[in-house]
């Protein structure tokens, strides 16, 4: 029996696949040194063989399994998207139904799905995302927002979970995302010494990352405006600040 099956979509974004793998890889490596069994895993996608990475990167695939085991958490890597019309014609392409469909199936079995970034769509395409609070990368918020508006998205947290879902934010949020399902099956003490080994610190906000040009990139004067704000602040702070400290 699996711990985390990694299911990997067709043009996924190759970061969060290899960081899922490096860092499964790594936690299994030290599970011994602190007393707990080293997880396990496996890579599977709709169809089996070899999935391009992109940058002349391959993995070979294991098909998924057509019946689901509620103790194993499903890990689902971002897609290569850069926006919001991308995202919405990848979503359209045909390999998309199978694996909504193969989601659905694990929900349904009584199994724990995490996802981040732009896969987080693809758990709304399989109807899971209804009546849960849920994070996504911020850039795409306000496009969960009318995806899935019987969801609470809130795009300031790095990784939310509610009940079988996890969701977590933008691309290297996936790490945090890996870090938090091996904290819920493997304890504290394992991911402490995973983050000490790889210099990984716990992050639990996105806000720090928002750019408001960025998350209104189809309108034209509301990005222009927002980067227009963005530039004249720093000048206005200081400004500010040299009234303050003369007394004025």
């Amino acid at each position: 029996m699996h711990d985390f099956v990694l299911v990997v979509p067709r043009a996924p974004f190759a970061s969060s696949v290899t960081l899922t793998l490096d860092l499964l890889t790594t936690a299994a490596k030290l599970a011994c040194r602190v007393g707990v069994a080293p997880p396990r895993w496996r890579v599977c996608a709709v169809t089996p063989g070899s999935i391009p990475l992109g940058n002349g990167l391959q993995l070979q695939v294991e098909k998924l399994p057509a019946r689901s085991s509620a103790h194993e958490c499903w890990i689902l890597p971002g897609l290569d998207i850069d926006d919001a019309r991308q995202l919405d014609a990848r979503l359209g392409q045909p390999d998309i139904p199978p694996l909504v469909a193969a989601l659905r199936r694990h929900a349904s079995a009584g199994g724990t799905i995490a996802g981040s970034c732009s896969s987080v769509f693809l758990l709304n395409a399989a109807g899971l995302l209804d009546g849960r609070c849920v994070t996504t990368t911020w850039w795409l918020a306000s496009a969960l927002r009318r995806a899935a508006p019987a969801a609470r998205v809130e795009p300031d947290r790095m990784v939310h979970a509610d009940g079988p879902v996890v969701t977590a934010g933008a691309a290297m949020a996936h790490m945090d995302l890996v870090f938090y399902v091996l904290r819920q099956r493997f304890g504290e003490q394992l991911t402490a010494m995973l983050g000490q080994a790889l210099l990984v610190e716990q992050r639990r906000l996105q806000t720090l990352y928002m750019s408001p040009a960025m998350m209104a990139p189809e309108n034209g004067l509301i990005a222009l405006l927002t980067g227009h704000i963005a530039d004249i602040l720093p000048a206005t702070a200081r400004i500010h600040g040299g009234n303050s400290r003369d007394g004025r």
